[in-house]
């Protein structure tokens, strides 16, 4: 009995020896979620730069090179240098301010005057306004400018359509019906692709010949607004009114997973280098966070109160900054989300 439990005290040590030897192996063959979660980005709140008053406000941007940000303000755009949390002017003679793009090569930026039209083209640094010309549409929304093919592309939400523009001429060179309400967009030098609003479906538009490609049913998701793309892995998100997003192959249009995010939400940020999605959540006054753990896997991590009606976002990739416009009580703000101190 003696010698028996000897071998057995033995055989339990070497098990205890073999499994201390194997751990780091083991540990290495593990998914990516485990590391993910330990690592995943959260986010706080840091301050708030004034815009002075406004009864309306649409979408926003971020000029990466100057770190200043492009409000939509109803009758004109707010222009606020991040760096410094100032307001340091503001671009006048817009009617309905909506979607705002930024060619920086040329240095001009554009607005989509929706009540008028038409294209408001300014320049980035004196924020002088060069022209105003026709959308080429009725209700101008969303702008898109893509450098890989040097076109802005204006999406006009009350003629379903849209155009496409010569940047520095502001003439329409096409345009293109679509099957719904155009809303939020995203592309690259070979495809667009555009949330339609009242159909809940994803359009994939031929970015060379103008023709649309294939259009894909959006299930569960009611209302997309919010659309960004990752190139990496080839996939779309988009945000969805009823309290969804919708993660979508940019290949084949299959569905590849939904997420619980806010009500309300109009914009969406894909942050590559990071792997995180904000998400700003108008109706129910927050930003979901959500960590990419692969090209199929997200997870919510954080649910961010911000303020009411925040529903759009501009982000800073340099810094992972999120600026979101809100209204106040006396003046418009536009709050500052940071990633938060470990």
């Amino acid at each position: 009995m003696t010698a028996s439990l000897k071998f057995a005290n033995s055989g339990a040590a070497v098990r205890r020896l073999l499994a201390a030897a194997l751990l780091p192996a083991m540990l290495a063959l593990l998914p990516p979620v485990a590391s993910a979660a330990a690592a995943a980005v959260r986010f706080q709140l840091d301050g708030v730069i004034g815009l002075g008053a406004a009864t309306r406000w649409d979408l926003a941007i971020v000029d990466p090179d100057t770190g200043r940000a492009f409000v939509a303000l109803g009758d004109h755009v707010a222009v606020a240098d991040t760096r410094s949390h100032a307001l340091i002017g503001r671009i006048d003679g817009v009617d309905g301010a909506h979607g705002i793009a930024i060619d920086a090569q040329h240095k001009l930026g554009f607005i989509a005057s929706g009540k008028a039209n038409a294209i408001v083209t300014f320049e980035l640094d004196s924020l002088k306004v060069l022209r105003t010309t026709p959308a080429g549409g009725q209700n101008p929304d969303v702008l898109l400018f893509l450098p890989g093919t040097g076109k802005l592309y204006s999406f006009n939400g009350k003629s379903r359509d849209m155009t496409v523009i010569d940047p520095l001429s502001g003439a329409v060179q096409a345009r293109l019906a679509l099957p719904g309400k155009p809303e939020l967009a995203a592309g690259d030098a070979d495809h667009i692709w555009v949330n339609l609003e009242d159909v809940h479906q994803l359009v994939q538009i031929d970015a060379r010949a103008n023709v649309v490609q294939r259009v894909s049913d959006l299930a569960g998701c009611e209302e997309p607004t919010g659309l960004d793309y990752d190139r990496a892995h080839g996939r779309l998100f988009s945000a969805c009114a009823n309290g969804m997003l919708v993660v979508t192959a940019s290949a084949d249009g299959r569905a590849i997973a939904q997420l619980p995010i806010g009500k309300g939400p109009d914009g969406l940020q894909y942050d590559g280098a990071r792997g995180l999605l904000l998400v700003p959540n108008g109706g129910s006054g927050n930003l979901t966070v959500i960590q990419q753990d692969d090209a199929d896997h997200y997870r919510v991590v954080q649910t961010l109160p911000t303020a009411a009606k925040a529903r759009t976002i501009a982000y800073d990739a340099q810094s992972g900054t999120a600026w979101l416009p809100a209204p106040g009580a006396s003046e418009f703000g536009l709050i500052a989300v940071v990633p938060a101190q470990p």
